[in-house]
Order: C-alpha cells, then sequence, then structure tokens
C-alpha cells in the first residue's frame, strides 16, 4: 500500500504554484530617527515608510477580501529592523487580549504572527508574535516549518495598544539578534493576522488553505536590507544564583550560592559556537505528571532551553510528519544530565556548534557530566549535519557517542533523506522521508538496526500519511528514546475534511490504521480508530471515535501496582467523544471521554479540562485524567489533577503556579515560578517548589521544599 502510494504522488503532474509571491521594500531610516518603541504610531518616521501590499484572507474564505483592514510597514536603521502593525477594527472593544505574559500560548486572542527568513533559503526562518494585550514570542522554524522551536527566546522588543481605531504594534529586532549574510539583501518575509472573533485569519503571502504560515517556500520577499551592521557577534550570558533547600525525610537542609553562563560567538554569519560552563536548568518548568498504564516507557519532552535554542538543527527524520511522533529519537537531549527517574546529574562544561552555512546545516554537542553516586563523569557527544541537494531534497547523517548510564560504549550512527514539493497537482504538498539507524554496543550484536519510510499529503481538503519502520531488538541509543524494540510498525491517517459552509465551518471524516509484527512478520497488536467531527462556525468541535483494537500481551505486567494484565490475546473495541468549546470564549472547556472492552475487562477514561481566562491579569486552568479499571485481577481507580494559574503584573512580570497530585504515587506538588524581564536580555527568575506525602495512615506531611532565585544576564558585543 505504501509503495503504491508512493508511486502514486511522485508520479502526479507537478506544476508551479499559481498565487504570484508578494513583495515589499524596507526603508532605510536614520538611527537617530528611530521610533520608541511604545504601541503609539504617531511616530513622525513611519509616515515616511510605505506600507507593504495588502494581505489577502485565509480563512474562513481563501484568498478573499479580509474584513478588516491590515497595514505593516517596515524599515531598518543597519542595527536593528522596524516593523509596525496597523491592525484596524471595526469593533475595538470586542478585541481579545487575555494573555500579556511573554511566550504565551496566544491561540485565544487576537494577534499578529510573523515569519522572518534572513538567508533567504526558503527553509529556516524566525517567528515572531505580538498580541494586543502586549504578549510577545518567538521561536526557531526550520526545514521548511516541519520543526518549531518555541523555546527559543531572541533578545528584541515589541509594544501594543488598543484604540478605538483597532490594535497597533512596534517591534524593533536587533540584527544580531538573527543569521545573516551581507550579501543576502532580500529576505523571506510573511505574516498571519487572527481576527480570534471571527475566528479569521490573513496571509500576507500564500493565502490557500493548503498553506501554513510555516511554509517557508511559499514567503513573500522583503528587499532593501544591505548596509546591517550585526557587530562581531559575541554574547556573554553569565548568571548567579542563590538556593535553598530542606528535606524532611530525612530531616537535611542546605543554602547555596553559585554561578555560571554561556559564551556564544558567530563562527560565520550562520553558524554559531557556544561554551558553557556550571549549566544550570533552575528556572525550567516542572513535568506534566503521568501515570503509566501500558507496558512501554513513557516520553517527556524536553523543557531545558540550552538543548531546546538549536534543537531543529539536530532533529533527525525518524517519521509522523505533520501528525508528529515520539516512539524513535535516536539524538534525545533528555538524556543528557537528567537521570532516568528525572532527577539532575550537574552538567561540568560543554561545548556546541550549530547554524546554517549554505548549503549546510550543522550540529555538534559535547558535553561533560559531573559524578553522581557510583556513576562516574560521563562525555556524551552529538554531531548532525544536513545537506540540501536543491530546493526539494535534503540529506542528512547523525553520530552520537556516550551512555548517560555509564553501563558501557555506545554509538550510534545512521542517515536520513527527505524530499517536500509544494508543487503537485497544481500546488498542493507533499513530503516523503526515509532513515536507516545502527547502533554499536558491545553486548548487542544481534539485529541492531532501525529504519522507515513515510508518505505524508498534509493538505485541506485530503490529508494522508503513510509510515513503515523496523527497529531491531537490539538497537540500542543510549543518547536517544526508543518506545518499543523488535517490532515492525505500520501506521497512516487518511482524512477528508471538506468546508460546507454555513454554521459548520469544516467536517472531519477519517481513519488512523495501526499495526506491529514481530521481525518475523507475527501479528502483536493491531489499533486505530474511525473517527467523524465537526468544527462549527462558532469555534466549537465535537468528534466520536470508535477504537478497535487487538493486542497480544507476551509477559504479564502490572498496569498500577497490585494489578496484574495476565499474558493473552485481547480484542477489543472502544467508543470515545471529544468536545471542545471555542477558545476565544472567557471559559474554555475540553471533554474527552473513551469507554469500552479492556484486556478481558472493562476501562473508563474521562479527562476535562477548563481555562478561565476573564482578563490579563489572572487565569486559571483545572486539567483531570481518570481511569477506571475493571479487570479479572481487580479494580483500580486513577487519577491525576493539575490545577495552573497565572499571574501577570505587566508583560515582563508574570508568576505563574502550577499544582499537581495523582493517587499511584500520593504524593502532592506545587510549583511556582516568576520571571521578571528587566530588560530584553536581563531576566530574574524565582523559583519556590513544595512537595507532600501521603502516608499509609492517611496522614500528609511536607517533604521538600527548594527555593531559587537567578538572575541572568546577556553582554552582546
Amino acid at each position: 500500500m505504501l509503495a503504491v502510494a508512493l508511486w502514486a504522488a511522485l508520479a502526479a503532474p507537478q506544476s508551479a504554484p499559481s498565487h504570484p509571491r508578494p513583495a515589499g521594500k524596507v526603508t532605510r531610516i536614520r538611527a537617530e530617527d528611530a521610533p520608541s518603541i511604545d504601541g503609539d504610531l504617531s511616530d513622525p518616521v513611519w509616515s515616511t515608510v510605505a506600507p507593504l501590499p495588502p494581505p489577502r484572507q485565509r480563512l474562513p474564505l481563501e484568498n478573499a477580501e479580509p474584513t478588516e483592514r491590515t497595514e505593516v510597514r517596515v524599515a531598518q536603521d543597519g542595527k536593528a529592523i522596524y516593523i509596525a502593525l496597523f491592525c484596524y477594527d471595526s469593533e475595538p472593544e470586542s478585541i481579545r487580549a487575555t494573555q500579556p505574559r511573554r511566550d504565551a500560548d496566544l491561540d485565544p486572542d487576537d494577534r499578529v504572527e510573523l515569519v522572518i527568513d534572513p538567508l533567504h533559503d526558503h527553509r529556516n526562518a524566525y517567528f515572531f508574535q505580538i498580541s494586543p494585550g502586549g504578549s510577545i514570542g518567538d521561536a526557531l522554524i526550520s526545514s521548511n516549518g516541519a520543526r518549531f522551536n518555541k523555546a527559543w527566546d531572541g533578545i528584541w522588543d515589541g509594544r501594543a495598544r488598543i484604540t478605538k481605531e483597532g490594535w497597533f504594534a512596534e517591534l524593533r529586532i536587533p540584527v544580531r539578534t538573527m543569521a545573516t549574510l551581507p550579501e543576502v539583501t532580500t529576505w523571506g518575509f510573511n505574516y498571519h493576522r487572527n481576527i480570534r472573533r471571527k475566528l479569521e485569519a490573513v496571509h500576507w503571502a500564500s493565502a490557500r488553505f493548503d498553506t501554513p504560515l510555516f511554509r517557508l517556500s511559499e514567503a513573500g520577499d522583503l528587499e532593501g536590507l544591505d548596509g546591517l551592521e550585526p557587530g562581531i557577534g559575541l554574547d556573554l550570558v553569565p548568571y548567579i544564583r542563590g538556593s535553598a533547600s530542606r528535606q524532611r525525610l530525612p530531616d537535611d537542609s542546605d543554602l547555596l550560592g553559585t554561578g555560571g553562563g554561556e559564551l556564544f560567538y558567530r563562527l560565520t554569519p550562520g553558524i554559531t559556537g557556544a561554551l558553557t560552563a556550571n549549566t544550570d536548568f533552575a528556572e525550567t518548568e516542572v513535568d506534566d505528571r503521568q501515570v503509566n498504564l501500558t507496558r512501554f516507557p513513557l516520553f517527556f519532552p524536553e523543557k531545558r532551553k540550552f538543548f531546546l535554542e538549536d534543537a531543529g538543527v539536530f532533529a533527525f527524520e525518524t517519521g509522523g510528519g505533520t501528525f508528529g511522533s515520539s516512539d524513535l529519537v535516536p539524538f534525545f537531549s533528555r538524556r543528557v544530565g537528567l537521570a532516568r527517574n528525572g532527577s539532575a546529574i550537574p552538567i561540568l562544561a560543554g561545548t556546541k556548534v550549530s547554524g546554517y552555512e549554505g548549503p549546510w546545516s550543522i550540529g555538534a554537542l559535547g558535553v561533560e557530566t559531573d559524578r553522581d553516586g557510583d556513576l562516574e563523569n560521563q562525555q556524551l557527544f552529538a554531531t548532525r549535519v544536513r545537506r540540501n541537494l536543491d530546493s526539494e531534497h535534503t540529506v542528512g547523517t547523525l553520530i552520537t557517542s556516550g551512555d548517560p548510564s555509564g553501563r558501557e560504549d555506545n554509538t550510534v550512527g545512521g542517515f536520513d533523506w527527505r524530499y517536500v514539493t509544494r508543487r503537485l497537482a497544481g500546488g498542493k504538498n507533499l513530503d516523503v522521508s526515509a532513515f536507516f539507524l545502527k547502533s554499536f554496543t558491545p553486548s548487542r550484536d544481534g539485529n541492531d538496526r532501525a529504519m522507515g519510510l513515510e508518505v505524508d499529503y498534509p493538505n485541506d481538503l485530503w490529508r494522508w500519511r503513510a509510515r513503515a519502520r523496523e527497529i531491531g531488538d537490539d538497537f540500542d541509543p543510549a543518547l536517544g528514546f526508543v518506545r518499543r524494540r523488535g517490532v515492525r510498525a505500520y501506521d497512516g491517517t487518511f482524512a477528508y475534511q471538506p468546508r460546507p459552509g454555513g454554521d459548520v465551518r469544516q467536517l472531519f471524516f477519517g481513519v488512523t490504521p495501526q499495526a506491529f509484527t514481530d521481525l518475523s512478520g507475527d501479528l502483536l497488536d493491531t489499533a486505530g480508530s474511525f473517527f467523524v467531527g465537526a468544527l462549527l462556525e462558532s469555534g466549537d468541535e465535537a468528534r466520536v471515535r470508535v477504537v478497535p483494537s487487538y493486542e497480544k500481551v507476551t509477559a504479564p505486567f502490572e498496569i498500577v501496582p497490585g494489578l496484574l494484565v495476565p499474558a493473552e490475546e485481547y480484542s477489543q473495541t472502544r467508543v470515545g467523544v471529544n468536545l471542545q468549546s471555542a477558545n476565544r470564549r472567557d471559559l474554555v472547556v475540553e471533554v474527552d471521554g473513551e469507554t469500552g472492552r479492556f484486556d478481558d475487562g472493562e476501562r473508563h477514561d474521562l479527562q476535562i479540562s477548563a481555562a478561565l481566562r476573564p482578563n490579563g491579569s489572572l487565569q486559571a486552568a483545572l486539567e483531570t485524567e481518570q481511569s477506571w479499571l475493571r479487570l479479572p485481577g481487580g479494580d483500580a481507580y486513577v487519577l491525576v489533577t493539575r490545577l495552573r494559574t497565572e499571574l501577570n503584573l505587566s508583560p515582563d512580570l508574570s508568576i505563574q503556579t502550577l499544582a499537581q497530585f495523582d493517587n499511584i504515587s500520593e504524593s502532592f506538588g506545587i510549583n511556582n515560578r516568576l520571571r521578571w524581564i528587566l530588560e530584553p536580555g536581563k531576566d530574574l527568575f524565582v523559583v519556590l517548589n513544595h512537595n507532600w506525602q501521603e502516608l499509609p495512615n492517611r496522614s500528609i506531611v511536607p517533604t521538600d521544599t527548594d527555593f531559587v532565585a537567578k538572575l541572568v544576564l546577556t553582554f552582546r558585543f
């Protein structure tokens, strides 16, 4: 089936997109005439800057005239790029502005998102966003939109304000914040304006259903970016940290002060070298709790800024396409500096080289971790190189070396290939990727390979993906993550998504088949779902799914403490419903329930989340996940609850709290995190953590408390 789909896709006629690529002019201004960044667009300089060509509507009507006027003007003075956003609105009282915090999720709000491609390679770009509430955010985009790295924090400034005519914003992005080349004077550029109450989106370039904003190959052009002054490319980022902690079981306390930092230097305009010493992650958000009700390990995402800043450079094409995948990650940076139980292992020092040079993408990382109990210092390495063969083909290689657990020598090597076209059958999208990996571990000499092929057709009306992979039973990436070994896996997604109009914005009909066999071809599991759904014009959404499955449990496993699932074959069918209210409302509720047979018994799952966002100052969200298990070996109830609150005193000062409880560990924890942006590039973090444990006699006692204050400064030359 996969081979037929691939042949049909590649054999289909290709043609250039029929829509024109817009172009605009950046006005050169004098540094002394630069506007004040305050959201007030009455600065005289803006009257001398010509607006870019107007955008077109992408949603709900493709390439239609927008219902509200948007005007964007761009200027530069050699040291910075200045962007003025005129977002006129006939109902300014209805503008959504509930998220003022930096790097907030702006999906509930009106906003403008921009992508800037300074190297003009149509594959890698910088993402910036701003809302009328004053929230600014940024990210890195790579692989023509396939990778989105929200953890990146650039040094720039943006301010917005609401008036009786709409909302208006100004951005100042220093040239040194982005990798540039002096000979590249035309940059890729696109922007998206979201008018939340109307569920309307406008694009400057390529206002089509099949073209999301991150599709850099479809961006427009900004001309006139010559005479830029990027500086010498040196950033010093020291930190000082004070901490106090107390363990109550047993009783112990510590008071510590330390420091360290990072040095970044632009080796070339597109490649940066970095050194880190006494690396610290005190401000990193804690993980969401998960309870594992499967036979396989759970995946916890990387959240540490040092590793996420250029994660797209190190990303390897193991499949997942538009729908994502985390069951095979050959280089998983979370293995560095974290034990498998989640406890931190200090990083003494590290070096990193990453970036883009012509058709090349290069990443190299070397880290030394400290002793941890009986574990000696470990030296860990990863190298990733990719090359663009042309505008549509990319090949790459990955090598990792070292084992964070210190068990034995381990090396992994492999290569990947990706073909991406936006010219299929008159402008449709097609992604094809393949990979091969091999691990080298002295104690594992069997099938130590992994390989796969994927074809992805990520378009609006018809959306499908087909994937096949094989993972050897001795494949062992010590610096990676593998959910399941010794299997051949086949899965896909096939969906039809028409837009009927009227009260229904879009309908969804689809199937997601999945099958696992062992390496001899004997069936192990099948799963998948048949689903139907509807997105209403109001923004509310509903989906219903039927999930038939077959599972061969080859060895008993403990699904929760004290409850075993026997080694047998199980066939079952479950039914699920998902309901979501529109994210533009002050109260947003999502309910997901699934019920049916489960391993010779029954299982009922219910997930409920409710987010209250009446204004930008105080917000709260409650999430609960519950499972009721009724099996021949006994019954069990599993509960995970999270409460998130957010107090925003200004766009630069916020306090976030996450309280979590689960009844399996019978523990309760609170993480409090204050971030104060003193000015762009200077941040103060204050973190306070409390944990409690429920004892067998049902009493609840505190177990530990941690307090950290950390000041991070950036000096740029």
